[in-house]
């Protein structure tokens, strides 16, 4: 087979043209892994070797690469892969029965292929499409909203022959007594906006004003916006391109963060499938802005669809010459997909996925501005955030401050899962509150009571009713001991439970945890079986105070702040739903009553 694929001249070409996107060889290591498996199926022996030869290192170290990342396959699969997603929004709307569904009709369990060799059947933890759940992937195709009846339909299709499609977002619900921006276009273009569109609405058009600026000029004006970034940690954007050095020594680049892989978040997906020029109008004024010569999307990669749309997009300004080599500001932009890792999210640890090393963070310092891609002054943006750029460079920082509050100005876009009536993205002001988004989603299902809310994606923790009147913002929600993180809110209903709520997080963690320090791969790793305890009935009151210590034995002892983002559901799961635990205490009668909803897990 390595002789096969040495003699695969089209192979070679498209590894020959992926290597020309970086400055290094190595850097184009997981995209190329990617082509191979799509050739081969799995990556089997000779294509580890394969790769090894091709990229001039050992076949342990490709293997290294391989195996840390939920995408690549060491043993053969089905003709397709079907992927349901198994997190919080997903489960409370019936994905474990979409997966028992699957099982009975392929004729196999959840990690087998089906006896005719159609499908492989996996679960995965989360696949960024909460607000459509459940969310099933056929081959990194999506399928909405699906039940049973409908997993029946994707498998008969499988099977007669039929390639998987991608179900289209369709447009998000309007919030017309409020300002949007951000998602205009695409709500006036009713689809996908292309160039021809985006053209047509000025698009690209504050590019070519910005690049007749100072530089640090632009800089000013957005660190005068307040514009905080829109990926969770919210720290000001503009500061962030301060710290990049005004005399290139070594090149620069951007990295956008497009890794949205935390349970709850799935708006960027949105904006990349719906307008993706936007992004790449925003990230070429940010890299003039900081002196970059080219900008890096790192998008996970299980958006394919999204993937897709960008390198179309990249395509059309391209030719155009508003990008790349023939532009006159001679910026590319490229697409670069990882292979499912969450902690990909976490810039460092971005930065070596995308230069073709296992996701594991970096100590800091040294900071990405001073020694980040490539050991070069790098700086990492979310896709949301630089979406704004262009409509602040064209508006002014007076007129994005006019939105939300003081302190958190502009519209962010909020998203509502879980079982609501319409779950869905939704444009408004920073500092709206989880009423508001809730009334605009319709309220509860009918027969579903609210007992709590995820006010902004899993390391955001969990608040109770209480909290429902909280502007969501980021020092409102810092006060209440949470995050405004991506603004992703799930709900949580009576049926569902906050116990089992809390657990579906700890697994997630679990899960995703890098493993790279020990405080945090073991203490994830307890922290989910304690919490599993109480959903069998044999949990302790004891183990309550277990959570804690395990968490005041990591938090702040690792190389990156994994640990913190588990501490968001553990610490507020504990401190506002206590008595939902100690009802599941060994021995009390909902910890052995089959009725409660403990007993469904």
């Amino acid at each position: 087979m390595t002789n096969e694929l040495e003699r695969d001249a089209n192979l070679r070409r498209r590894l020959d043209q992926l290597v020309t996107r970086y400055p290094q060889k190595r850097a184009a290591l997981i995209p190329a892994l990617h082509l191979v498996q799509d050739k081969c199926g799995w990556l089997h022996d000779d294509a580890v070797r394969f790769v090894a030869s091709y990229f001039e290192t050992t076949p342990a170290d490709v293997l290294a690469v391989i195996t840390f990342y939920d995408m690549f396959h060491r043993a053969p699969k089905g003709k397709h892969e079907i992927a349901v997603c198994r997190n919080l929004a997903c489960k409370e709307r019936g994905a474990d029965d979409v997966v028992k569904c699957l099982e009975r009709t392929l004729g196999c369990r959840e990690g087998e292929t089906s006896a005719d060799g159609v499908a492989t059947l996996r679960t995965f933890e989360c696949l960024g499409g909460c607000t459509e759940a459940p969310l099933v992937a056929v081959d990194w195709r999506y399928y909405r909203n699906v039940d049973t009846a409908k997993a029946e339909a994707i498998v008969a299709n499988l099977r007669a022959g039929k390639a998987p499609i991608h179900e289209v977002r369709p447009e998000e619900p309007t919030t017309p007594k409020n300002e949007i921006y951000l998602t205009r276009r695409m709500r006036d273009a009713n689809g996908v906006v292309d160039l021809a569109t985006y053209r047509k609405t000025g698009g690209y058009d504050v590019m070519t004003r910005a690049l007749g600026m100072e530089r640090d000029a632009i800089i000013e004006v957005v660190k005068q916006s307040g514009l905080r970034g829109r990926g969770g940690a919210g720290f000001s954007t503009g500061m962030k391109w301060s710290f990049m050095p005004k005399e290139p020594k070594k090149p620069h680049y951007l990295a956008v963060n497009a890794d949205e892989s935390e349970p709850g978040t799935c708006k960027d997906r949105l904006l990349m499938e719906r307008d993706p020029h936007s992004l790449l109008e925003g990230m070429v004024i940010a890299c003039y802005a900081i002196r970059a010569v080219a900008g890096y999307i790192y998008i996970r990669g299980e958006y394919l669809h999204a993937a897709e749309c960008l390198e179309r997009a990249i395509d059309e300004a391209r030719a155009e010459g508003l990008i790349g080599p023939t532009s006159s500001h001679k910026i590319d932009l490229h697409v670069h997909r990882g292979a499912g890792a969450y902690i990909c999210g976490e810039e460092t640890a971005l930065m070596e996925s995308l230069e073709g090393k296992r996701g594991h963070p970096r100590p800091k310092p040294p900071f990405p501005a001073q020694s980040g891609l490539w050991k070069s002054p790098t700086t990492v943006n979310n896709v949301e955030t630089i979406c704004n750029i262009p409509f602040i460079l064209d508006k002014g920082a007076a007129w994005f401050r006019t939105m939300g509050n003081e302190k958190s100005p502009g519209n962010l876009l909020y998203s509502v899962a879980g079982n609501v009536k319409h779950p869905g993205i939704f444009e408004l002001p920073l500092g709206t509150t989880a009423r508001t988004l809730i009334d605009l989603s319709g309220g509860m299902r009918d027969g579903y009571q609210l007992i709590g809310i995820n006010p902004g994606g899993a390391s955001s923790g969990f608040l109770p009713p209480s909290k429902l009147d909280v502007p969501l913002d980021h020092d409102s929600l810092k006060a209440e001991g949470s995050m405004l993180g991506t603004g992703a809110i799930t709900v949580v209903d009576q049926k569902f439970g906050m116990v089992e709520a809390v657990a579906c997080f700890a697994k997630f963690f679990e899960h995703e945890t890098c493993g790279q320090c020990g405080p945090c791969r073991e203490g994830c790793a307890w922290a989910s079986r304690i919490v599993e305890r109480f959903l069998h009935g044999e949990g302790t009151t004891e183990d309550l105070d277990v959570l804690t210590d395990l968490l005041d034995n990591s938090v702040g002892k690792t190389i990156c702040v994994f640990p913190e983002a588990l501490a968001g559901p553990l610490r507020l799961g504990v401190k506002h739903f206590r008595p939902e635990f100690e009802k599941l205490v060994k021995g009390s009668p909902a910890a052995t009553n089959p009725a409660v909803p403990a007993a469904h897990h």
